[in-house]
Formats: C-alpha cells, structure tokens, sequence
C-alpha cells in the first residue's frame, strides 16, 4: 500500500493588478467588458483566451493598480 501524502498548504496569491473572469457569455465583446467594470477603475488591457480560434468564454483583465482589481474581484457573483 502506498502511504498518502500529507495535504498540501494552499497560499493565498499576493493581491496584483490582473484578474481572471470565466463563464463569459459568448457573446462578450471588449466595449461590454469596460461598462461592466467601468466603476473600478482603469482597465489597461483585456485579454479573450482562445483556443484554435474559437474563444473560451475566459478573458484576463489587467488594471491600472492593485485597488482597482480588488474592486473587480469584489464584483464576483454580479451579473
């Protein structure tokens, strides 16, 4: 019998400008994206992940500061 690893502590990631958005509707576009997190701050580029030219319905979003993400992460559960 193979013994069992011990469970690995998770870290919480440093707090940085870029965040993650999945489940996107596939009709999303980049002027949609803006409105949605307008109230945030200044979104310096988003990123649609593709894969063999089709999109994922995933994008990146990069801010101009720190606050700015955390702002948009607090969004989290918002339509």
């Amino acid at each position: 019998a193979q013994p069992k690893k011990a469970p690995v502590a998770v870290e919480e990631n440093e707090p940085n400008e870029s965040v993650f958005l999945g489940n996107l509707s596939w009709n999303v576009d980049e002027d949609s994206v803006r409105a949605a997190f307008k109230d945030c701050g200044e979104l310096s580029r988003i990123k649609f992940l593709e894969k063999d030219g089709q999109f994922m319905g995933k994008a990146f979003l990069d801010f101009d500061t720190v606050d700015s993400a955390k702002a948009a992460v607090a969004k989290n559960g918002e339509d």
